[in-house]
């Protein structure tokens, strides 16, 4: 299955190296959730369009450093990622379904 990094630089052990906002990896789903519950910010792509994160976000601001000299409504968007990805780890998160299935994120962030 494919999955987005919401978060900073994570290593998913011998899988990817995973350097900036919405880059993706496929994961069979029980390494993926041994890298969420070890603290990897990976959301499943129904979650990850659900935030609005726009193909020109995710350009000028791929990395923690650019991301601080972001607009503060993408600062947002990733907190709310983050947070989903809290929700993961504790257990008390429920799925967001597939807005169209086989939408781009670029699709899903306008609409």
């Amino acid at each position: 299955m494919k999955y987005f990094n919401i978060g900073s630089e994570t290593e998913i052990g011998g899988y990817a190296k995973l350097t900036r906002l919405g880059q993706t990896v496929e994961l069979p789903e029980a390494i993926f959730w041994d890298a969420v519950r070890g603290g990897a910010l990976l959301l499943p792509e129904a979650d990850f369009k659900h935030l609005g994160i726009t193909d020109e976000e995710l350009e000028k601001y791929p990395t923690a450093g650019l991301q601080r000299f972001a607009p503060e409504e993408l600062r947002e968007k990733i907190k709310a990622g983050g947070l989903i990805a809290h929700k993961m780890r504790t257990g008390d998160w429920q799925p967001k379904p597939a807005d169209k299935p086989g939408a781009t994120v670029k699709e899903s962030a306008n609409g």
